[in-house]
C-alpha cells in the first residue's frame, strides 16, 4: 500500500511540475488568482505553481472564505473546488455573481473537481462559473482552460 501511495504521489508531483512549466512558459496575462480549495495539500501545490510563475495567489479554504477574499481583493481569475465545507463552489459562484463587486459579472470562475459528469458541468455553468476542469487536473485541460480565459473565449 505504501508503494502504491508513493507511486501516485510521484505521478501527481510530475503532473504538477509539467503544469508549472506550462504556466511559466506562457505570458502572464493575469496577475492575481484566487484559489478556493479545502484540501490543504492541493491548495499549497496550486499556490506554489502559480506563485513561482509570477502570479499573486490568494487562498481560501471554503466558499464563504472565497467570497470574502474575492470582495477584499481584485483577482483576475477564481479557481474553485465544488465540494467544500461551509459554502460549496456552486454557492460561492452564485454569491460572487450576485454581489455588488465591480468584477461580479466579469471575473472568470473555473471549477476544479472530480465531478466530470454532464450534469455537474451544467450545474457549474448555471451557478455562474465559466468553465470546468476535471480532477486530477491534466496539463492539457488546464492549458485549454487558461488559454480560453486569457483570450476571453468564455465570454
Amino acid at each position: 500500500n505504501s508503494k502504491k501511495y508513493h507511486s501516485f504521489e510521484s505521478l501527481h508531483i510530475c503532473r504538477l511540475f509539467f503544469l508549472y512549466i506550462w504556466v511559466r512558459y506562457n505570458a502572464h496575462f493575469m496577475e492575481k488568482i484566487l484559489v478556493v480549495e479545502d484540501d490543504k495539500i492541493s491548495r499549497r501545490i496550486i499556490r506554489e505553481i502559480l506563485s513561482r510563475s509570477g502570479y499573486e495567489v490568494f487562498e481560501a479554504e471554503d466558499g464563504a472564505q472565497g467570497l470574502e477574499a474575492f470582495k477584499a481583493n481584485k483577482p483576475d481569475l477564481v479557481l474553485t473546488d465544488y465540494q467544500m465545507p461551509v459554502m460549496n463552489g456552486y454557492e460561492a459562484a452564485k454569491a460572487i455573481r450576485q454581489s455588488t463587486h465591480p468584477q461580479a459579472n466579469t471575473i472568470p470562475i473555473l471549477a476544479m473537481t472530480a465531478n466530470a459528469f454532464t450534469q455537474d458541468i451544467q450545474n457549474s455553468l448555471e451557478s455562474g462559473m465559466n468553465g470546468h476542469i476535471a480532477k486530477p487536473i491534466s496539463i492539457e485541460a488546464i492549458s485549454k482552460a487558461v488559454h480560453a480565459v486569457m483570450t476571453d473565449a468564455f465570454f
